[in-house]
């Protein structure tokens, strides 16, 4: 059943397992919250916390091994944590939403009580593709891989077979009024 609140305040879609707030829910998913201004205002989930003098917002993206969550399995290598979409419509009539770009974090290790490994991995699709690809990841080693998986004893790889890098462009007096203000602890940078 169905049930519906103020004109699409709130709308619950028991057929669809969805939730629709301030519209009726489209069935892109089992379960859904959306929220529609098609006005023109700003779409906002907004997570307040009234701080005093500690405390935080925080949303969670909760990932488990299993089918109860008051009773998890270890979640697993490679398992997706969480991951934040960013769609759009692709327009013909009809409801078709894609994937354009995500963030996502990904278990790098089986978890347990003191091992936790994970990498955030940054997907983007490229002109005139559909698909998200892999564009850089932060591994759980610390080190960035931008166009590769990172090495793992490299804080930074870059690969590519298209492009190149373009490191900071300083003029002679740019460099002589940094090159003035380093430190010991500065040694083997590049300007």
């Amino acid at each position: 059943d169905n049930l519906n609140f103020d004109s699409n305040t709130l709308y619950l879609d028991g057929a669809n397992n969805s939730v629709g707030i301030g519209t009726v829910p489209i069935s892109l998913s089992q379960v859904q919250l959306q929220m529609d201004r098609s006005n023109g205002d700003i779409n906002m989930l907004a997570i307040t916390n009234g701080m005093g003098t500690s405390g935080y917002a925080q949303l969670t993206l909760l990932n488990y091994a299993g089918t109860d969550v008051n009773n998890p399995g270890a979640t697993p290598v490679g398992a997706v944590l969480g991951k934040i979409e960013f769609s759009g419509a692709e327009g013909g009539g009809g409801i078709t939403y894609s994937d354009g770009a995500h963030i996502q974090g990904k278990a790098s290790q089986l978890w347990n009580a003191t091992a936790k490994g994970t990498d955030l991995i940054i997907s983007t699709t490229l002109q005139n593709t559909n698909v998200a690809i892999e564009r850089m990841r932060f591994s759980s080693n610390g080190g960035i891989g931008i166009g590769t998986l990172p090495n793992i004893n490299t804080i930074l790889d870059v690969a590519s077979n298209t492009k190149g890098v373009l490191l900071p462009r300083l003029t002679d007096a740019e460099e002589t009024t940094l090159a003035g203000g380093l430190v010991a602890g500065d040694a083997g940078m590049l300007i």
